[in-house]
């Protein structure tokens, strides 16, 4: 399924920045992305606090499918709520002595859908992914 065309909204603050090595997942910590999977090149993420669950939604503008990468303690949950591993991962590190994997992980969505972070999430942060952002 071709991925959705989403535009992000939220109460809490975020912003919009390109998912590659070297980015920055998340408003606060100087984490970086490693291992950016080129199957994702030109493709975005959403920056939110570091909170378990930011205040930050997808709105899908067309059918499609939606993204997000997670810590692997997180997938489980996820599948409950209708998610899927793509079979990419990516990594969050600082330098070389710390490093997590996220698992790349996507659902099917109709245009209207409000996308937010699955419930019964711990540990790490997710972090949404988008192919195709609407600005408005």
């Amino acid at each position: 399924m071709p991925p959705a065309k989403v535009e992000v909204k939220g109460t809490g603050p975020y912003e919009t920045a390109l998912f590659k090595n070297g980015a920055l997942p998340h408003l606060k910590y100087t984490r970086r992305w490693a291992d950016v999977p080129a199957d994702c090149a030109g493709w975005v993420h959403v920056r939110a606090l570091p909170v378990m669950y930011p205040k930050v939604r997808l709105v899908c503008r067309s059918d499609g499918a939606v993204y997000m990468a997670v810590a692997e303690e997180n997938v489980r949950t996820c599948r409950r709520h209708g998610w899927r591993e793509t079979g990419m991962k990516a990594a969050v590190a600082v330098g070389t002595r710390w490093r997590h994997e996220y698992v790349i992980l996507t659902k099917k969505a109709r245009n209207g859908a409000k996308i937010t972070f699955p419930r019964g999430m711990k540990g790490e942060l997710s972090v949404f992914l988008v192919p195709i952002l609407v600005k408005h």
